[in-house]
């Protein structure tokens, strides 16, 4: 921590997992209003690269190089990354949406440099990592997806030396399909209201490789004069070297809570959606968004508490996901629940397979409750929630 802020853009904090009982490193930064908002989100990231240098080339080393990116990805990174510097610059100036991309541009490239500042005070000891690396590491989430897509579009899909890049059924038999697809992703989200109401409830589990285990808990208070942008500060859940957090958890300043799962692309023609002009999930993304404000313990359930928001390319769907936690709860395993998505991503897209039932993975579960929105998940019971009424009702 600076020991003064007097005309300083920005000063952060940072304390190692090692040194906390949790085993999370702990990242804090603050700007100020001395300059525009682009030097302050640069120097965001800067202060951000330079205190988390090591960790994020443990993070690097740990994950992202397993990935072993090829260059059609690297280089469809770089379009992208410049195709949307473009279009911050170029739609900026009459669009908040685009305004934001470009701050969070500033704190990226911000970033960099100050990972390359830190390496010059310590050469070998750390790797040199450019821009690249860290577009590889904030697009962690999509690197996957992106091979599928360049495959795609490429027709490699029948190439046996591109095997990894086919659908992940591909060569599967059924019973391996349905293993594959009970088994994928990375995350689980729960939103859910207390018996009696008095209570709001949010969890959320990334179940990622146990080399992801160097976690960062960030924080970042930002004074922004933009009028459009009020979520001037966050606190979340994350990963050394992302600027998401890609679990995701977040807490923001306006009283939302934002937690997200990922919705797998089973359906391979929609990668023809997938391409350079676009921006990557870490920049925008199955998400949902509790208004905090709209909830009064004891009280009836206010319409738009809970929003959801689904995506699978080409496709946008929102909804107000309030009823369900009128009903109990909502949950979020990575498969969409917004019936439009289903029909054209599947499950049940894939060849050959009859309609997807949780029932014949685990027989334990053929006939339990079947979740509205979900495909029989788990042998939840639904609970009818009032405001007068402290216990569970079948």
């Amino acid at each position: 921590m600076f020991p003064s802020t007097r005309g300083a853009v920005a000063h952060a904090s940072f304390q190692r997992g090692k040194h906390t009982r949790h085993g999370w490193s702990q990242f804090s930064v603050h700007t100020f209003n001395t300059t525009d908002d682009l030097t302050q989100l640069r120097a965001a990231g800067f202060l951000e690269g330079y205190f988390t240098a090591r960790e994020i080339q443990t993070h690097y080393n740990n994950v992202v190089s397993t990935f072993n990116t090829s260059q059609a990805q690297r280089d469809w990174l770089l379009e992208q990354h410049a195709w949307s510097r473009s279009q911050a610059t170029e739609r900026g100036p009459s669009s908040p949406a685009w305004r934001a991309v470009g701050l969070t541009l500033a704190q990226l490239e911000g970033m960099v440099l100050g990972y390359a500042a830190r390496r010059r005070t310590e050469g070998d000891a750390l790797r040199d990592l450019g821009l690249v690396a860290f577009l590889e590491t904030s697009s962690v989430g999509d690197l996957g997806d992106i091979r599928r897509a360049i495959a795609v579009r490429q027709s490699l899909k029948t190439a046996t030396a591109q095997g990894d890049l086919l659908a992940p059924w591909a060569g599967m038999g059924p019973q391996e399909v349905v293993r594959e697809l009970t088994q994928g992703g990375r995350c689980s989200a729960l939103v859910s209201v207390t018996p009696d109401l008095s209570d709001l409830l949010l969890g959320h589990s990334a179940w990622f490789t146990y080399g992801g285990m160097v976690r960062v808990y960030k924080h970042y208070r930002c004074a922004l004069s933009d009028p459009d942008l009020p979520g001037t500060a966050l606190s979340f859940s994350s990963y050394p070297g992302e600027l998401s957090s890609d679990d995701d958890f977040y807490l923001t300043n306006t009283g939302l809570a934002v937690l997200q799962t990922t919705n797998r692309v089973l359906n391979e023609s929609l990668f023809h959606d997938v391409h350079p002009h676009s921006l990557p999930s870490w920049q925008r993304e199955r998400w949902m968004v509790a208004d905090l404000g709209r909830f009064a313990p004891g009280a009836d359930l206010t319409p738009g508490l809970l929003t959801i928001v689904e995506q699978i390319p080409g496709r946008v769907a929102v909804w107000d996901g309030t009823p369900h936690l009128e009903r109990g709860y909502w949950p979020s395993y990575n498969i969409p629940a917004d019936p439009g998505a289903q029909a054209v991503n599947g499950p049940t897209a894939t060849p050959a397979l009859p309609p997807f039932d949780w029932g014949r993975v685990n027989a334990s579960l053929a006939h339990a409750t079947p979740h509205e929105g979900q495909p029989r998940r788990f042998e939840y019971e639904f609970a009818w929630m009032t405001p007068d009424a402290a216990r569970w009702e079948r």
